[in-house]
């Protein structure tokens, strides 16, 4: 059995802990738009970064992934939900209800030694479903770095002319405050991609915000975080709904399986260590579980967090645990902190890291390949 702390030493230590600090860096602001994306709290998107990803790093086989809400499974979240038209209180439990029968369908995967399916599943329809996800968010970012609302009640081709419409009513400000956000992140991620470039631009903006008192001149804001701990709880979801579930749950599994044992063999073998495919479904599928029962919503794996440790220098499970250390104090004593973030800023953040899953490079490589795939 591999231990959680494998490949940990006196010499890489210090640059183990180093790495936690800027993965919560990148986390926190990453999960809070997840979190807003799945139609959940700031709170259930920092609740992902805790317990889930403890249990996740000290069952895993694999020594760099990381375990994640992102932004496919959280359009998937709301998506799904919204379709089975809950809302209100009743969402937040309807989700951890998601995420545990994810959990318990990647366990049973694991028992039944299911790993290798992932080499199966075909890529075409994977890189083509969660790029039509990504689509979805890159929406709903571009109408909160607007300073507007999308009309639920209308489908994606509907809310992008409803968008089109309402264009002139956008907020200049918003508008300004994003496209700067969008600048400073993209030439952060082309010219110095070791910066925590989404934590500069999310402390800036929000004392932009603060000095000159935006949120009064029709800039929306994060507003208030609940504060304190996750509480575990089993959600209270009916047994007709837990049979709704099944089909979103299951696609969450799927997408989870092909993308975690995908990613884990892939820096295994660039960086020369074993990795087991079963055990990793088991620490994805105990992570969902506890997402669920701390009333938090679906993890799987992080590629762009990954590759930001891996690029770093981590080689470890250290930073995860750090991230979540880092996470947990922030729910005690740090969450005034966060109420007065622009969401315009928020949705460029979330815009910037989504743009790696919109699956173009892919795309170019089928069609190369294959006009029929």
């Amino acid at each position: 059995m591999r231990r959680p702390l494998q490949g940990v030493t006196r010499q890489n230590l210090g640059k183990e802990l180093l790495a936690g600090a800027t993965l919560l860096a990148i986390a926190v602001p990453l999960n809070i738009g997840y979190a807003q994306i799945a139609g959940l709290s700031p709170s259930a998107g920092l609740y992902a970064l805790i317990v889930p990803t403890i249990v996740y790093a000290v069952l895993v086989s694999s020594r760099q992934v990381v375990a994640s809400p992102d932004a496919a499974a959280a359009a998937l979240v709301f998506s799904s939900l919204t379709a089975l038209h809950v809302a209100g209180e009743h969402f937040a439990a309807m989700a951890a209800a998601q995420a545990l029968l994810c959990g318990l369908f990647l366990i049973a995967a694991s028992v039944l030694r299911l790993g290798f399916l992932a080499n199966f599943l075909s890529k075409p329809i994977l890189v083509g479903f969660v790029a039509g996800l990504a689509l979805e968010v890159l929406l709903s970012q571009a109408a909160k770095m607007l300073g507007l609302r999308l009309n639920a009640d209308e489908e994606f081709f509907g809310q992008i002319i409803d968008l089109l419409t309402r264009i002139d009513d956008a907020s200049i400000i918003s508008i300004v405050l994003s496209a700067a956000a969008l600048t400073v992140l993209l030439l952060a991620r082309r010219f110095a991609p070791k910066l925590p470039g989404a934590l500069i631009v999310l402390i800036t903006a929000t004392l932009v915000t603060v000095w000159l008192r935006l949120d009064t001149m029709g800039v929306a804001v994060l507003g208030e975080v609940e504060s304190g701990p996750p509480q575990f709880d089993f959600p209270d979801v009916g047994v007709s709904q837990w049979l709704q579930l099944v089909p979103s749950a299951l696609a969450l599994a799927l997408i989870t399986m092909a993308e975690g044992v995908l990613v884990s063999r892939s820096y295994a073998a660039k960086r020369g260590y074993p990795v087991t495919a079963d055990r990793d479904l088991l620490a994805f599928g105990a992570a969902n579980v506890a997402a669920g029962m701390s009333m938090s919503f679906s993890v799987g794996s992080s590629t762009s967090r990954t590759a930001a440790m891996d690029q770093i220098g981590s080689r470890t499970q250290v930073p995860s645990l750090v991230s979540a250390a880092g996470a947990f104090v922030l729910l005690l004593v740090g969450t005034d902190l966060l109420a007065m973030i622009p969401s315009p800023v928020i949705g460029a953040v979330v815009a910037v890291a989504v743009l790696g899953v919109l699956g173009i490079g892919e795309v170019r490589e089928l069609l190369a390949q294959s006009r029929e795939e």
